[in-house]
């Protein structure tokens, strides 16, 4: 009689083994949802990143005149009015 009980204990624990591995939210399942929150802390480092530089940016538009200027002559075109706007007319082709 022990000898089927210990099999049955066997069985039960290969069993309960194998559905902690292989089962929803098993071991495989911990193993993925570990690599997916590692991307998304990278990712989330990159946002903070990239808006730690925008906040360095717009406190630098705000403060800094001269790249203020900068930024309308790159942006909107703006010249001083001691300068002058020279336009060239773009190269003409003819096809025959």
């Amino acid at each position: 009689m022990k000898p089927i009980f210990l099999k049955l204990g066997w069985a039960l624990c290969f069993i309960l083994m194998l559905r902690l591995v292989f089962a929803d939210r098993g071991v495989i399942d911990y193993l993925k949802m570990e690599k997916v929150i590692a991307k998304q802390q990278l990712s989330l480092r990159e946002i903070k990143d990239e808006n730690e530089r925008l906040f360095q940016e717009i406190l630098k538009i705000k403060n800094d005149q001269q790249y203020q200027k900068k930024l309308a002559r790159d942006t909107l075109g703006v010249i001083a009015p001691e300068e002058f706007l020279v336009l060239f007319a773009n190269e003409v082709t003819f096809s025959r």
